[in-house]
């Protein structure tokens, strides 16, 4: 029946001599046919009177379609500009797509925004899941930071609110004169924010970031990391420490304030890491450090792990960390980086990317992960180079060691390695691989 109306409706409105963009509501709407001899027999015409009250009771005839047929809700009738629910939740992606681009905004609260709920005592790991009170991490702290957490299943949203700094160390002791805290949605890491820089010994933030796209089904896979920073002036940010919070250890049904305990920089392991605490790489560990025993115990290593996403063609390459690092000529471990190429069959560069530099550390944690565009039928024609460096000053460098995979393997370990990365679809695979003694530089 409603597909014979649109016929209907459509014969309707494309008749030779009818043109139904309005149709009157009022009484008055029945046309007349005009007997003014210069008007032609047949056509319609309507008087003065009636186009006057046409523009205060004129229908628009696509609304009195959708209206007719059930799909325009009483609400959109009364109100054209609103939005049913699911155009709203759009627009809100739409927003979040753009925050992934330039960063979640902040928004100052005053003091009658703020949270009045208690702070509670959160017991929880050092990779931010729910603990045991007598359980929960009691390691090395340098302070904790006041946050508020609210969601709203009906938005997708958790909003968070950094409201103030506790027991940070004196300048005199690590900390700083100024401070600022950074923060990145995971698994993700999409969506991030910063709050603005703010002075004293315990600053006070009072600003609220709202992160979208969440649904209910993953908040037991999601979290955020806070990473707190000094922030002098004229000087890079230098990271003090870091907290997270799964938000499957948060009570979601209400509003929730909390101190998330801050580990300090030297427990994090590196200056800017993609993981959220370091029992992330317990896992990747636990697979792979038997193998790094099976060469001897003397020679440089590295920690690798690898994912491929077919679908998308993303290829993960993952630096966790390196093992008997040292510099032949010198007495002290070197200041090592690790640089990772795509080479072409051809032996032509196609993308490359480094990681930040650990000074004299013979056994460095990386953990920095690298992502690289590889179409799936390009996958058996690339080599992964993978290359550690000794940074000796501002333009000079020599190589400590170097190994590949894919086209070009150095050994079985790493054909094995490849291999496996390719059937594990979309899991990551880490081994330890051994570095070959390189004489370039």
């Amino acid at each position: 029946m409603c597909l014979q109306i649109l016929k209907w409706l459509h014969l309707f409105s494309h008749g030779a001599n009818i043109t139904p963009m309005y149709i009157r509501k009022s009484a008055r709407m029945t046309p007349s046919v005009s007997q003014d001899p210069e008007t032609p027999n047949g056509k319609v015409s309507h008087g003065p009177e009636d186009e006057t009250d046409s523009k205060s009771e004129e229908f628009h005839f696509p609304t009195a379609v959708m209206m007719f047929l059930g799909i325009l809700t009483e609400k959109q009738r009364d109100n054209p500009s609103a939005k049913s629910d699911d155009a709203s939740a759009a627009d809100s992606d739409q927003a979040a797509g753009g925050q992934e681009e330039r960063g979640i905004e902040g928004e100052i609260l005053d003091d009658s925004q703020l949270p009045t709920e208690p702070v509670e005592s959160l017991p929880l790991n050092d990779d931010g899941s729910a603990a045991e009170p007598e359980e929960a991490a009691k390691g090395p702290s340098v302070g904790e930071v006041e946050v508020a957490f609210q969601y709203s299943g009906e938005n997708r949203r958790m909003n968070i609110t950094i409201l103030q700094c506790h027991n940070l160390p004196s300048k005199d002791k690590g900390g700083a004169s100024s401070y600022r805290l950074r923060l990145v949605l995971y698994p993700a890491k999409r969506q991030r924010a910063k709050t603005r820089i703010r002075d004293g010994d315990n600053p006070v933030f009072k600003e609220l970031f709202r992160f979208s796209r969440i649904y209910p089904h993953e908040l037991v896979s999601s979290s955020v990391r806070l990473r707190l920073y000094g922030a002098e002036r004229m000087r890079k940010e230098r990271l003090i420490g870091e907290g997270t919070v799964k938000f499957s250890a948060l009570n979601v049904s209400k509003k929730q304030v909390i101190r998330l305990r801050l580990k300090p920089q030297s427990e994090i392991g590196g200056d800017d890491t993609p993981y959220s605490s370091m029992s992330d790489l317990s896992q990747s560990e636990s697979s792979s450090s038997l193998q790094s025993l099976q060469h001897g115990g003397g020679l440089p290593e590295l920690l690798a792990g690898l994912s491929y996403n077919s679908t998308t063609g993303r290829l993960a390459v993952e630096i966790i960390k390196g093992s008997h690092f040292k510099q032949l000529a010198a007495g002290r471990a070197p200041d090592s980086y690790v640089k990772v190429a795509v080479m072409s069959s051809s032996g032509f560069e196609m993308a490359k990317s480094k990681s930040s530099v650990r000074r004299g550390q013979p056994n460095p944690t990386f953990k920095e992960t690298f992502i690289f565009q590889i179409a799936q039928f390009q996958l058996n024609e690339v080599t992964l180079m993978f290359t550690v460096f000794n940074k000796k000053g501002m333009k000079r460098k020599n190589a400590l060691g170097w190994f590949s995979m894919g086209l070009s393997n150095t050994s079985e370990e790493e054909l094995a390695h490849w291999n496996e990365m390719q059937s594990s679809n979309g899991q990551q695979v880490c081994r330890w691989h051994a570095l070959l003694e390189s004489k370039s530089s």
